[in-house]
């Protein structure tokens, strides 16, 4: 006699790899948005649209984890038709709720990267990263909600509707996926361009370029979403089962892609904590200027002059950037101490400076 196959669910599984990820990424959405009201109200469109894109979170969570509590993850087997409707109609609101997650956190991290744009090549990828995002929430959102005409035929095969071919709906989903890994590449990748020329130390600028490209970790989450999605089997009876994988990694992308759009907030409590360990603080580096006696080519004095006021002005530019690049963008004057960084007053650049 055939021993029946194992009853263990894969769903509980990918909740206890989910869970923390999401937690941490609500954590940081909370401390940015405080930092934003208190003591000024500085809330932007980056932070609204961070804002639905958590409340979105939440929701595709709380939907995924109910569905695992049905069934998601386990054999057909021990599924009953019952459960298997519920799993459905939860896994219908995470189609829907997972894709407004995944768009408004993207839109949030280009708009919060516009900031910082100084370039028109830039500030035209950013704008046409937004613009992708909001043609999918227009065009795959409809389609997506109304995949099956009734609605309920979605869930309920008895109510002899019809569905548009689960083929062209993952043909949507791997040309959507793709557009947006592409996206989240140039969104980590671009600021670099610009950290790497600031006159800030070399610790400081490796700190903010890895902050700044947290969506490179959203990709790689993207990458494995698309392995898993090519290697379903559609023709498996234990359909839940095969597709945790994919729902799974789905989920980490969205909750890595609030966790990017906060992780900016982390540089100067990071900065304070690498002063409490002994480390040196965050400085403007020494840039040694050419003047008349160093040049090996004798030139006129107000040559010099004009050199040294250049570069200057370059060195005034390279803070200037920083400071409007700035996580909570204050436009406050006063200097950065510990209260101020713990307020939400501090910058991304005067935070722990000695000058």
């Amino acid at each position: 006699m055939d021993q029946p196959p194992p009853n263990d669910s894969a769903g509980e599984r990918a909740l206890y790899i989910l869970t923390p990820i999401v937690a941490i990424g609500i954590l940081l959405h909370f401390l940015r948005i405080l930092t934003r009201i208190f003591p000024a109200y500085k809330l932007n469109s980056s932070d609204y649209t961070s804002i639905v894109a958590v409340i979105s979170a939440i929701t595709t969570y709380t939907l995924f984890a109910t569905a695992v509590s049905y069934g998601l993850g386990r054999r057909s087997v021990y599924i009953t038709p019952e459960n298997t409707v519920r799993i459905l109609q939860h896994l219908y609101g995470v189609l829907i709720v997972g894709l407004l997650t995944s768009c408004f956190a993207r839109i949030s991290v280009a708009c919060l990267l516009l900031e910082l744009a100084s370039s028109n090549t830039w500030k035209a990828v950013l704008w046409l990263t937004i613009s992708f995002q909001i043609a999918c929430l227009l065009l795959i959102l409809p389609l997506e909600a109304f995949q099956c005409h009734p609605i309920r035929s979605f869930w309920d095969p008895m109510a002899g509707g019809k569905c548009i071919s689960p083929a062209v709906m993952w043909t949507l989903g791997y040309v959507f996926n793709g557009a947006s890994i592409l996206g989240d590449l140039l969104q980590a990748i671009l600021p670099l361009c610009l950290i790497w020329k600031l006159n800030r130390s070399r610790m400081e600028r490796c700190l903010i370029s890895f902050l700044m490209a947290m969506g490179l970790f959203a990709s790689a989450a993207g990458v494995m979403k698309i392995i898993y999605q090519t290697n379903f089997d559609r023709t498996s009876p234990d359909s839940f089962l095969e597709l945790m994988p994919v729902f799974l990694w789905y989920r980490i992308e969205e909750a890595l892609l609030v966790f990017a759009s906060s992780a900016p907030l982390l540089k100067c409590p990071i900065g304070q904590g690498l002063q409490r360990l002994g480390l040196r603080p965050f400085r403007f580096r020494t840039m040694e200027l050419n003047s008349f006696h160093s040049s090996q080519t004798p030139a006129p004095h107000n040559y010099h002059r004009r050199q040294e006021q250049a570069e200057r002005r370059e060195r005034k530019n390279d803070e200037l950037k920083l400071e409007t690049g700035e996580y909570s963008f204050s436009t406050a004057s006063s200097p950065c101490d510990i209260s101020g960084c713990s307020s939400g007053t501090g910058s991304l650049s005067h935070c722990n400076n000695n000058e």
